[in-house]
């Protein structure tokens, strides 16, 4: 009589078979996130916005938001990778204001940093109590409150950076085109033009800006907030939509 072939004759040991699924996974991980970061420099050179009412200094782009959706998907620290390569890049190509990129770089790396701790510290909890009826932890609610507490601490990061290196610096090294007068008066024509689209009784107890800490106060940090709101609520509609790609769900063997 025969002898009988093995089912699985070729089959890979179980330490093969593991390392082969962790180089996969590597491999998949990886490239995702050179997607990911693609997408933010593609965002940051071709996609940004110029609100109506605000000068050219203020114009925004949601290249923060493949950011936020690497940190939440595989941790902080690749949101934080694809903010540097991003900013990088773009440093490189335009060649022009390095100190508005490293401040953005440090701003937007609080925010991810942030979000993504708070949003692993909810929904993967490290200590579980077996005696604790389990807790259902919603992933939209979860990514609201993160970006939320993560704004929390960018808006002071913003403040700081821009008032004590941003403009320093820029006053520094374009002294010819940047100084603390053209700053303000950028700041109340922004304010005037908004105060054009409210009631006049509104528009009265809005003040001018006499002080460049004022008028970062009055425009710079309400657009980075509505920014940062934009970008969570873009997420909320994307995440879930990317998240089984980014973790390998539609393409196991």
């Amino acid at each position: 009589m025969a002898k009988k072939t093995p089912l699985f004759y070729n089959r890979l040991s179980e330490t093969e078979f593991e390392e082969k699924m962790h180089h996969r996974a590597l491999f998949k991980n990886t490239l995702y996130l050179a997607v990911l970061c693609a997408a933010s420099v593609l965002l940051s050179f071709f996609m940004r916005f110029r609100i109506p009412f605000l000068p050219k200094m203020f114009e925004i782009d949601f290249s923060v938001l493949p950011e936020l959706i690497a940190a939440l998907a595989y941790g902080p620290i690749f949101g934080v990778i694809v903010c540097l390569i991003k900013n990088v890049i773009h440093t490189a190509v335009m060649n022009e204001y390095l100190i508005i990129d490293v401040s953005n770089f440090v701003v937007e790396s609080v925010f991810v940093v942030v979000a993504g701790v708070c949003y692993f510290r909810t929904m993967f909890p490290k200590k579980i109590d077996p005696h604790k009826k389990p807790v259902r932890f919603f992933r939209g609610k979860t990514i609201v409150k993160s970006t939320l507490i993560a704004s929390a601490f960018t808006l002071p990061v913003k403040f700081l950076a821009t008032l004590f290196f941003v403009y320093p610096m820029l006053e520094k090294y374009f002294s010819d085109s940047v100084s603390e007068e053209k700053i303000i008066s950028n700041y109340n024509v922004s304010i005037d033009a908004v105060c054009g689209y409210l009631p006049e009784k509104i528009a009265a107890l809005i003040p001018n800006v006499k002080t460049v800490w004022q008028g970062i106060l009055m425009v710079n940090l309400p657009v980075t907030f509505g920014k940062l709101m934009a970008v969570t609520l873009l997420t909320l509609l994307l995440y879930p939509l990317v998240s089984p790609f980014l973790h390998g769900r539609y393409f196991e063997d």
